[in-house]
């Protein structure tokens, strides 16, 4: 009957559900570090990345048109043609400084200071050639070099627009992982804690059945008038009756119940032994003699 815990079953119950509240509690510490950090990218991704992929992408559009703009000048230098090309520069020049005031990391940043003055150079010289093919007057080497200039332009922007993409790759497979993380990380909490329950379950089941099946047997014994098996439950010399195993008190109550019955058993035979003797013979040293 010794457990080698002292424990009560109420204790023992106690230490198991705390290991599996503290694996849990363990458990959603990291989900929610997962979480955080899926949540950071989503907000990085939300807020600078896709801003940025959008921006870039205005700023290209409003690049060709303006190309188109000036080709369709080039072709007919009409008042009309004119006109759409100053409002396509205008809208040019405002999706360039709606990419300059995004918020940028330093590499996107550093590559944007290529940007900006590749767009002016790229605006200026397409104003110029406008002005010139109106007033009939526009050189060969004036088309070339704005072309030139355009394709500087567009390498920028493409480099830029290839930066924040691989950005936002990196952002989802971050946010993708941290969600098959949790996911995961779910499922084993979840068998881990299933299997801790049912382990604490036997263990509990265990030392409740055992020590009370020993106390049945003790007890009809007992009933009997068998008190020996029990006098084996009863606490060893120098062993402390006290407990805080219910199972445990109670085999020691059986015993100290079963060692009381033996005593009295014995002054009953010892008191029958000497009433014998007082009867057997009225000579006081003999009786005293038989008593002895």
């Amino acid at each position: 009957m010794k457990n080698t815990f002292d424990l009560s079953i109420g204790q023992r119950l106690a230490i198991g559900f705390g290991i599996v509240f503290a694996i849990i509690a363990a458990a959603f510490a990291i989900f929610y570090s997962w979480h955080a950090s899926s949540a950071q990218a989503q907000q990085v991704y939300s807020e600078r990345i896709a801003p940025l992929l959008s921006e870039t992408a205005q700023l290209e559009r409003a690049t060709y048109r303006l190309a188109i703009a000036v080709r369709a000048v080039m072709i007919e230098p009409t008042e009309e043609r004119a006109q759409a090309f100053w409002q396509d520069l205008e809208g040019a020049r405002a999706a360039l400084n709606a990419l300059a005031g995004s918020e940028m990391e330093s590499d996107g940043a550093q590559i944007f200071a290529q940007i900006s003055p590749a767009a002016e150079n790229y605006f200026d010289a397409a104003a110029n050639i406008v002005r010139h093919r109106l007033a009939g007057d526009v050189s060969v080497e004036e088309e070339v070099a704005l072309t030139a200039v355009r394709n500087v332009l567009f390498s920028r922007t493409a480099q830029f627009a290839t930066l924040q993409e691989q950005k936002a790759e990196a952002a989802l497979q971050q946010i993708a992982t941290a969600r098959e993380r949790i996911s995961q990380g779910l499922g084993v909490v979840a068998l881990a804690t299933g299997a801790i329950l049912f382990v604490l379950a036997w263990i509990t089941a265990g030392s409740i059945r055992k020590p009370a099946r020993r106390l049945v047997r003790v007890a009809g014994a007992l009933e009997s008038g068998d008190w020996k098996p029990a006098l084996e439950l009863a606490p060893r010399e120098g062993e402390a009756a006290a407990s805080n195993d219910e199972m445990r008190r109670l085999a020691n109550a059986f015993g100290s119940a079963a060692v009381a019955l033996e005593r009295r058993e014995q002054r009953m035979l010892a008191d029958g032994r000497i009433a014998r003797a007082i009867g057997s013979t009225l000579e006081s040293d003999e009786v005293a003699e038989s008593v002895l």
